[in-house]
């Protein structure tokens, strides 16, 4: 006994027992479209009501398997199911005869293959496509950037004019070690896929300052430039998101940054900064995350979103600071002329400049613009070597800032003969600061570890002779010891930062030695004494003065001494 298609709903012959047709839904189907997505075939459909109400919808092909996958497709109360399961199957094969066209899918807004994917429009280097060969589909029917996004489309006389109000303005709303870092990282968003496949890595945007330094209101002002809302859509996300709609978040474009804001971590629990942390070190590297449901299946994340935080404090664990672009702001350098830039700028269509903007990143010879950029990074730091991530990092922002550079000349609101290297030398210098100090070097687990136990030396929690011994430019450490007062003051103290266990702590001070940094042994006899009596213990040796060309600040165990 099959299911028949009637003028606006299904319906079951009668059967022995039965005197009339049997009515299981209130509405028909028509497939509009298949689309492939991950290798699975999706339909887009209408669904047409009794009453002539017809509803767009997207069905998965998971969601023909039961019968409350299929009824969680229904969008709407006015579109009721009373099948069962064998007639979703039947349902399946009715749908299936009809012809409809295919189309490849993705669940991802921003660049995907030479295309530039918007919630309900896509554009190639030449603008608007009016029959695009993708079609975008969220999981759900709905992404989370969906209602974030508008882009806004101006002639090409408004379109002038409006770019020479915002070129003459951006680089004046804040001092150049803040506008250039974080112009040429969000510039530099829109190229996101190659670069991270070329540079292993795209860098995370931290942007920290105190209450009043204005660093939220900068960032939806720049995330406006990308395609976001003004007003309540330009409202960046919080640090407190759940981990699933973090994983969303972050899986839910390929070239479209995602902000959060509000980055506190002494107000996070321990578990929930190390899962943050965690999150963040896969979103560099473009890693999948995954997720159980309760079915016992497992949801796949390709975490390929940009990611910018803003917080009073920046990130600064160990294992993310060669990760990150920072970025610091403080409202004691806010002037008259900054605060009037940016009234200016928020007149403006600011999501105008995406628009323009799209095409000229479809156009843009990728590889070619990152030689160059690199060949500039070189100029610019001289014989100073940094970190491979380090590098790579400002390698990008320096791209992003030229791009931005280009498109201003390309569209003849900045002329080839400006020079903006001065801006972006501030930029760079400052941006490399904040990672690697004057060193050029980025701190490890290792060093924060040190430099809390010359600051725990100094207030009387590690003891001279049992702890440490200091013996001139030398301090001798007794790591298992340290180790187990620095968890506790870790935790009574709420620390921010990595605590890794005793072997990891080892391994690098063996790479540290391998370096020929600071440490000197790293299990040398040390004859320590306290009250009265003496023993030899195993100790790590530090040479203070090499510790201090490293950039660590170990003065906590020479103060302990001389008191």
């Amino acid at each position: 006994m099959g299911l028949i298609e009637g003028d606006s709903y299904y319906y079951r012959q009668p059967g022995d027992d039965e005197e009339a047709e049997k009515q299981i839904s209130s509405f028909i189907i028509r497939p509009k479209l298949r689309v492939w997505l991950d290798g699975k075939e999706n339909t887009t459909v209408e669904m047409i009501t009794q009453q002539e109400k017809v509803y767009q919808a997207a069905i998965c092909r998971q969601d023909w398997n039961s019968k409350e996958r299929f009824m969680n497709c229904l969008p709407s109360l006015d579109l009721q199911w009373y099948g069962t399961q064998f007639d979703v199957q039947c349902l399946q094969a009715i749908v299936a005869d009809y012809q409809v066209g295919q189309k490849e899918g993705t669940a991802k807004l921003g660049c995907h293959h030479g295309y530039w994917v918007w919630p309900d429009s896509v554009l190639d280097a030449n603008g608007l496509v009016t029959d695009p060969p993708l079609v975008y589909l969220p999981a759900g029917g709905r992404g989370e950037l969906d209602d974030k996004l508008k882009p806004v489309y101006l002639s090409e006389q408004d379109f002038k004019s409006f770019l020479q109000n915002l070129y003459s303005n951006l680089l004046q709303i804040n001092r150049p070690e803040v506008v250039i870092p974080a112009v040429g990282w969000m510039m530099a968003t829109a190229f996101k896929t190659q670069l991270a496949k070329q540079l292993e890595g795209f860098p995370i945007l931290s942007v920290a300052g105190t209450r009043g330094a204005g660093k939220s209101t900068f960032l939806r002002l720049l995330w406006q430039l990308m395609g976001a809302k003004a007003g309540e859509g330009s409202r960046l996300f919080s640090c407190t998101e759940t981990d699933f709609v973090m994983l969303k978040l972050l899986s839910s474009s390929s070239t479209i940054p995602i902000i959060f804001d509000e980055y506190k971590p002494y107000d996070m629990p321990p578990h929930r900064l190390k899962a943050l942390s965690r999150l963040l070190r896969k979103a560099y590297d473009g890693q999948k995350a995954f997720r159980g449901r309760p079915d016992q299946t497992t949801t796949e994340y390709a975490l390929t979103a940009p990611v910018a935080m803003a917080g009073e404090v920046s990130l600064s664990e160990g294992a993310l600071l060669e990760r990150i672009i920072a970025v610091e702001m403080s409202p004691n350098h806010l002037t008259s002329v900054m605060r009037q830039a940016y009234i200016t700028l928020q007149k403006l269509p600011l999501q105008a400049f995406m628009t323009g903007y799209i095409p000229f990143v479809l156009q843009t010879d990728v590889e070619q613009e990152l030689a160059a950029a690199q060949h500039l990074l070189t100029e610019l730091l001289g014989s100073e070597q940094l970190p491979d991530r380090v590098n790579n990092n400002l390698t990008i922002m320096v791209f992003g800032f030229n791009q931005f550079t280009r498109f201003g000349q390309q569209q003849g609101v900045l002329n080839p003969e400006d020079d903006c290297l001065p801006y972006l030398r501030e930029g760079i210098t400052a941006a490399k600061d904040l990672v690697c100090g004057q060193q050029g070097v980025t701190k490890l687990a290792l060093d924060y570890l040190l430099e809390h136990l010359a600051t725990m030396a100094e207030t009387g929690k590690l003891q001279d002779g049992v702890h440490y011994k200091f013996d001139q430019h030398q301090v001798a450490i007794r790591l298992r010891p340290c180790l187990a007062e620095f968890r506790r003051y870790h935790r009574e103290t709420q620390l921010e930062g990595e605590l890794l266990d005793a072997n990891a702590y080892r391994k690098q001070i063996r790479e540290n030695m391998e370096r020929n940094s600071y440490i000197t042994d790293s299990s040398e006899p040390i004859r320590f004494s306290y009250q009265d009596e003496s023993h030899t213990k195993r100790a790590v040796q530090i040479n203070l003065e090499q510790a201090e060309a490293a950039g660590l600040d170990l003065s906590g165990f020479i103060g302990s001494d001389s008191d």
